[in-house]
């Protein structure tokens, strides 16, 4: 048998997962590690009140505030003691430097009252300034607080902040739902990071076509801080939900009901030139699953929907999956198709991908290509703390070397700072040990903020050359675990929600934090299910059961709220149903070849689902069916060469409505040992005339058109992106490559024919190759009258 990783890979189980909402628009999940770097599309890089400004001499002064229990990038509680952190740094020069003995004005506005505070930067460029929220006069409000230098005068920087109770939807995106059927929606009455309690909310909602009122009602928020509003859309619409508080908008959110939606959050999202690509998902509406039914897939070339490139017809099973299958050519010159879905009574489903972006092996494989000239190798690296506590040390460690021998004496500018452009925090210059090596410990602050990204940036001169290397360190007082001990639950049954808080100074277990949640439909459908309040006791931990609907999806989200995750982001997934054992049962793994799989459940059920390919890189095309049962096989695309891994996911229900998934993790054996085939037309000319040799190919990278007369010549082509080597006068061929392996190509060559063949029938050969090496024929015939 042959033997492949079948680890379960939800990511539920290996880690805390958050989504995110692109600039695009699309939901994607990311990693706890790249959300804290800020390192995903659309990601709010600075997540404190960082704003900065700039002189024409370079100078730069910058400010932010930051506080204990401090929600998101600027609720501060009520009673907080804050921070404003600021300074001036030159950004002149390679590495910016602090500027010492900088006096600063700190001016702080809230309404009509003004407070000013002086303040003189440190050896590194760095001030601040304690302030008391819970002094009189002070407390809840919206603060406006600027920084100025007394020795530029127009520069300045300028920062808000919020303290004491506010107001936002937990709902962090536009969310989609169904006509027919309730949906929730929650808001959350919170001071800093803690929830509120008895603040009354008036919720309305009303559909944005006409304005007209769905619904109004008074809402009180419960013991975590939470209220919530429900109801049932009856049309296709945008609806506009609203919280008000003391006759003001305090928050909103909003809302896209359809009649049908359907998620294929599949691998499906992107399509490769040239190759036949797979798309679908499933479809749910207010009465479940939308089984047996014809769905006509329309895909177009822009966003607009009106220029047509292709129309699928498919039957969706009784679990409600499709897949259907289309060729993109490879002279198709667009980067993005647009599908929509519809039914003969349904004529708007919602998809969850609705763009598809178009590559080619070239351009989406990995890599750089090399090439380019002799490396430098001289090199300038430094490494950092991942993550320090306020009050803790952190270290940066510097290197130098020049190929295998270190840099010895050598001076290295280093500067620290809040984020990218914010306050100073440190400036220093090092010097390289006879190793060539240098090691900065840095005091930080009992103040430093918290929640922030220090962030390095390094430089030296050498040999008449500028090299330069940066650092990264998360500021986190806590290590706030928050997660659900089933990575796995069935429908109508119960997660345990977990909170596990250390103190990251102490690692011991911390108390009195808390973490909200709003428990969340994914993905097909959206609304709240439940919400609630965990806080941590004496030991650091806390606990509290949340029941799964009936009719959810295959994930389960837990919308956590607390100091590092704001309203919009921070989410925990759990998966929805039980695991199946997925595996390959044939002995080898061959691209271009029919695969077998097994699909073991514990239930004796009918399965109906979708499997579909996991590719690492967009060079090979998305690929995938439906399937019924627990035995299938899947057509491996020819694409993939030897060594080559990516996971086979399935996800399927059974016909008692029980939800499954699997995976398993395999590589390719074996590059695809499928010949090409070809076929070919001549077509027919009068005397002196022109005729076309049409070419139909499948599985081939080159086509080869020989015994060509040497007096005939190409008057035309359609060939697409292919390149054309004419030898026809040389060695009566035509040579027609694509560069790789396609999965169909349609070359077409326009031949003048000399009024000296006077008639009688020409046969031609034809020639196709794989990027393999191996070979079709077939033959044209020219009939010339």
């Amino acid at each position: 048998m042959h033997e492949h990783d079948t680890r379960d890979r939800d990511p539920a189980k290996v880690g805390t997962w958050y989504v995110i909402e692109t600039e695009q628009g699309d939901k994607q999940l990311i990693t706890e590690e790249e959300y804290v770097r800020g390192e995903y599309d659309g990601a709010e890089k600075e997540l404190t009140t960082t704003e900065v400004s700039v002189a024409s001499d370079g100078t730069k002064t910058a400010v932010l505030v930051s506080a204990d229990g401090q929600l998101g990038n600027r609720d501060l509680p009520s009673d907080a003691t804050a921070t404003i952190w600021t300074g001036t740094y030159d950004d002149s020069g390679t590495v910016p430097s602090g500027v010492a003995n900088e006096t600063i004005d700190v001016t702080v506005t809230k309404g009509g009252s003004e407070e000013t505070f002086t303040v003189d930067t440190d050896s590194n460029g760095s001030a601040s300034v304690s302030y008391d929220l819970s002094e009189s006069g002070r407390g809840s409000g919206t603060y406006s607080v600027e920084v100025s230098p007394q020795s530029h005068d127009n520069l300045s920087a300028t920062t808000q902040f919020n303290a004491g109770v506010r107001v936002k939807s937990t709902a962090g995106f536009r969310n989609t739902i169904l006509t027919g059927k309730e949906s929730t929606f929650s808001f959350l009455a919170h001071d800093g990071d803690s929830g509120v309690s008895g603040e009354d909310l008036d919720l309305t909602i009303t559909k944005q076509s006409d304005g007209s009122q769905v619904k109004q009602v008074t809402k009180t928020t419960d013991s975590a801080g939470f209220a919530t509003v429900s109801f049932t859309p009856s049309s296709r619409d945008t609806y506009n939900i609203q919280a008000v508080r003391n006759n003001s908008l305090v928050a909103s959110a909003q809302t896209d009901a359809w009649p049908a939606i359907c998620w294929n959050d599949f691998d499906f999202r992107n399509a490769l030139r040239g190759a036949t690509n797979t798309y679908g998902g499933y479809i749910i509406t207010a009465n479940g699953r939308l089984s047996n039914t014809d769905v006509t897939i329309t895909f177009y070339t822009d966003a607009t929907r009106e220029t047509q490139f292709a129309q699928k017809t498919t039957t969706t099973d009784s679990g409600g999956f499709f897949t259907v299958d289309y060729t993109v050519p490879p002279d198709f010159s667009g980067g993005t198709l647009y599908p929509e879905a519809e039914t003969t009574n349904i004529q708007s489903i919602s998809l969850q991908q609705g763009r598809i972006g178009v590559t080619d092996v070239s351009s989406a494989d990995v890599g750089d290509g090399g090439g380019g000239g002799e490396q430098d190798p001289v090199e300038l690296t430094a490494t950092a703390d991942s993550r320090r506590a306020p009050g803790e040390t952190l270290t940066v460690d510097v290197s130098a070397t020049d190929g295998d021998s270190p840099i010895t004496g050598q001076d290295v500018d280093l500067y620290l700072s809040y984020g990218t452009n914010g306050p100073p925090l440190y400036s220093t210059t090092l010097t390289t040990d006879t190793s060539g090596e240098a090691t900065a410990a840095v005091q930080l602050p009992d103040d430093t903020a918290d929640n922030s990204n220090v962030r390095g940036t390094l430089g030296m001169e050498y040999n008449g050359n500028t090299y330069t290397a940066s650092t990264f360190t998360s500021i986190r007082a806590y290590q706030i675990d928050f997660d659900t001990d089933e990575f796995r639950v069935a429908r109508g049954e119960s997660a345990t929600l977990t909170l596990d808080v250390t103190d990251e100074a102490t690692d011991q277990g911390a108390a009195g934090i808390p973490v909200q949640f709003d428990a969340q439909y994914l993905f097909a459908q959206d609304g709240s299910f439940d919400t609630g309040r965990l806080e941590s006791g004496s030991d650091g931990t806390d606990t509290q059961s949340v029941t799964i609907p009936n009719d959810i999806g295959h994930w389960a989200l837990f919308n956590r709220i607390d100091r590092y995750n704001g309203t919009n982001v921070g989410r925990q997934l759990t998966f929805v149903g039980s695991f199946g054992n997925l595996q390959l049962t044939d002995d080898t793994l061959v691209a271009g070849e029919s695969a077998n799989f097994e699909f073991d459940i514990q239930n004796d059920a009918t399965l109906y689902g979708i499997v579909f390919g996991e590719t690492p890189r967009r060079a090979e095309r998305p690929f995938g069916k439906v399937f019924q049962g627990t035995s299938f096989s899947l057509q491996i695309p020819p694409q993939f060469t030897t060594g080559e891994n990516f996971f086979i996911n399935v996800y399927a229900i059974d016909d008692q409505g029980r939800l499954y998934s699997g995976s398993e993790f395999t590589s390719i054996d074996q590059d695809a040992s499928q010949a090409p085939s070809v076929t070919a037309q001549g077509g027919s000319a009068a005397v002196g005339g022109e005729v076309t040799i049409s070419v139909d190919a499948s599985d081939a990278a080159n086509v080869i058109i020989e015994k060509l007369w040497t007096d005939w010549t190409i008057a035309g082509q359609s060939t697409g992106s292919a390149n054309v080597e004419d030898a026809i006068s040389e060695t009566g061929q035509v040579g027609i490559s694509y560069g790789a392996t396609l999965d169909s190509i349609s070359p077409s060559l326009t031949i003048s024919l000399p009024d000296r063949y006077i008639g009688g029938e020409y046969e031609v050969d034809v020639i196709a190759l794989s990027g393999n090496g191996k070979t079709a024929e077939t033959t044209a015939t020219i009939t010339i009258s």
